[in-house]
């Protein structure tokens, strides 16, 4: 009975199927005290003890002479428990055979039990990139994000151990539109992958809100600036005066706009030509607005510089912004205008007449004074601005706020971006 049942189990296990590990790694105990042996040495040891051949891959027979062992035990373990803590801090997998042992490095392991495995970027939303909305000339930009808004498929496939696309040419023809990868993975890789393709999509569609909070402070009023908390940011906010709140609100990776402008138009200068005043009329936009993108970053999760996964939970957050206020001041700038003196020198002018039988001849001459005119100054107004244009990149991470200042001809100009309540 004893050997059907021995055949029985090789079946099942050549068939693909999870057996259940037999008892007697269980029963058999020892106490390691492995200070820096060799891992040929440990697995001889374990041999001697199980009474049972030890399976050793190409892999763990390459470390065999060069991978150290630090295991020390102060009571007796049973060997399944010795051989999860070998597994678990050297890297190896062990199976647990009714007659031998194999031991293997994980990546054997894995290679092993890879199958084909389709998976269909476009099910998680990998093209669907929302639609930027229109925004003015310092639209933000971020050039370190990938073209699907945060990742790009070299970082999220490599961070998988195990997982292979079956070739060059299906990968390339998926990324560039077909959306269907043909992978070779194991069931635990592919279900990371699937579920962080889908933290992935979730984090795509999650609405984003932002408030940005604009104002100013008279010059001696203390205030923090850069990275701060959301209860420092509040604080600050109270006392701002001329208080614009802006609203931005749209999808994870969208490029999000909001405004409070007047549009109007302004003599801002004027030129001198031949005498005469050319104005210079342009438009002008007093007032404060913001375009930004939002984008909720996945964390790499790295381990022996090889990323292992992808946190698709992060709590970090990228902004680029870009802000731009402009005040008209009270009161206007007063530019003058010095029309220069004019001189007219003396001059003379005349004729020669004759008389009627032209016996005789006259000459008439009629003289103008010289003529010195003043110059003349006189004041014009021009409307008076001030303009402030930050922009940058920033990561926060959630409950953070980033707080700018800059002078302003009233104090101090504060603008404050954080995630909206």
């Amino acid at each position: 009975m004893r050997m059907l049942w021995i055949l029985a189990f090789v079946a099942a296990t050549t068939a693909g199927e999870t057996a259940t590990p037999p008892s007697w790694a269980d029963e058999i105990s020892l106490r390691p005290e492995w200070r820096q042996a060799l891992l040929g040495t440990v697995l001889d040891e374990i041999e001697k003890k199980a009474g049972c051949p030890v399976i050793r891959s190409k892999g763990v027979e390459s470390l065999a002479n060069s991978r150290v062992v630090i295991l020390i035990e102060r009571e007796r373990q049973s060997l399944r428990t010795v051989l999860a803590a070998l597994g678990k801090w050297q890297g190896l997998h062990c199976t647990i055979d009714p007659m031998r042992l194999l031991v293997e490095t994980q990546e054997e392991a894995d290679l092993g039990r890879r199958r084909p495995v389709g998976i269909s970027l476009r099910d998680y939303g990998w093209f669907a990139e929302p639609k930027s909305l229109p925004g003015h000339r310092d639209a933000p930009t971020d050039p370190n994000l990938s073209s699907d808004g945060d990742l790009g498929h070299g970082v999220l496939l490599g961070g998988f151990p195990g997982l292979e696309a079956e070739s060059r040419k299906d990968l390339d023809e998926a990324m560039r539109g077909t959306g269907h990868l043909r992978l070779l993975a194991t069931p635990e890789t592919e279900a990371r992958l699937r579920n962080t393709l889908a933290a992935r999509f979730a984090r795509m569609t999650l609405p984003q809100s932002w408030m940005i909070t604009t104002g100013t402070l008279v010059a001696d009023q203390p205030c923090p600036s850069g990275l701060v908390t959301v209860a420092q940011a509040e604080f600050a906010t109270k006392n701002l005066g001329d208080r614009v709140v802006l609203t931005c609100v749209g999808m994870n990776g969208q490029r999000i706009s909001s405004e409070q402008t007047r549009p109007r138009n302004q003599l801002t200068t004027f030129d001198v030509v031949g005498g005469e005043m050319d104005p210079k009329v342009e438009g002008s936009n007093p007032g404060r607005q913001v375009d930004l993108i939002a984008t909720a970053a996945a964390g790499v999760v790295w381990t022996d510089s090889t990323p292992a996964h992808i946190d698709a939970s992060s709590s970090l957050v990228r902004i680029a912004f870009a802000l731009a206020w402009e005040d008209s001041l009270n009161p206007p700038v007063e530019r003058q205008y010095r029309k220069p003196a004019e001189h007219h020198p003396l001059s003379f002018s005349g004729d020669v007449g004759k008389s009627s039988d032209g016996s005789n001849q006259s000459i008439r001459l009629d003289a103008k004074p010289a003529v010195l005119k003043e110059p003349v100054v006189m004041a014009v107004e021009l409307p008076q601005r001030w303009s402030w244009r930050p922009r940058g990149v920033v990561t926060l991470v959630r409950g953070q706020a980033l707080i700018l200042i800059a002078d302003h001809p009233t104090g101090r100009a504060v603008a404050v971006i954080q995630e909206a309540p």
